[in-house]
């Protein structure tokens, strides 16, 4: 009985983060190139059901498992979850959503249920592996990494960088040098 119980508790760590690593690649998709209204409808409906899946995860947490949490992750559950169901709302066009734009709202929420799975996992680095000065030069290159290749997405950009170029902005961007290689204001898009 305790390992089916501690293979279930599994399923509610991966499965959910899992989903929000997709949801979470999908949005890039989503802001960093162009759809059509196929596409668009395919993404839409993928969200929906995410949402959907998440709402069910989370009753399976607190109510199935009856899971303990801090009140701090109490308060940020009950946050998705309401983000969730106004924003099935809207996309289902029950109410109007005035105050934020909806692709930013869906964004923002995507972007924070899939930190808070991630930030249920425990991940363990050996000292021998990687000292903390190893690691924190490893987090810069990752990031400049990442960056670089969201500043090369059409959608990033009005006519197109090359790599060299996003890879200068995203570096100076992340060191916060100030630097450019290409004029900010009339090459990116946002």
């Amino acid at each position: 009985r305790n390992i089916h119980k501690n293979s279930s508790l599994m399923f509610l760590k991966f499965i959910p983060l899992f989903l929000g690593f997709i949801a979470f690649s999908v949005l890039l998709y989503e802001f960093g190139f162009k759809q059509g209204t196929d596409q668009q409808f395919i993404i839409d409906h993928f969200f929906l059901i995410f949402f959907v899946l998440e709402i069910c995860f989370l009753f399976i947490r607190y109510f199935i498992h009856g899971l303990p949490r801090k009140k701090e992750i109490i308060v940020v559950d009950l946050f998705i979850l309401t983000g969730m169901v106004i924003s099935m709302s809207g996309e289902l066009d029950l109410i109007q959503i005035n105050l934020l734009n909806y692709q930013m709202w869906k964004g923002f929420l995507i972007l924070l249920i899939f930190i808070r799975e991630f930030s249920n996992i425990n991940i363990v680095f050996r000292r021998s592996v990687l000292n903390p000065a190893q690691i924190f030069m490893a987090s810069f290159m990752l990031i400049i990494i990442i960056g670089s290749l969201f500043l090369t997405f059409p959608n990033a950009t009005y006519n197109g960088i090359s790599f060299v170029d996003a890879l200068f902005t995203s570096t100076s961007a992340v060191c916060v040098t100030g630097l450019s290689s290409v004029d900010t204001g009339t090459t990116f898009t946002v």
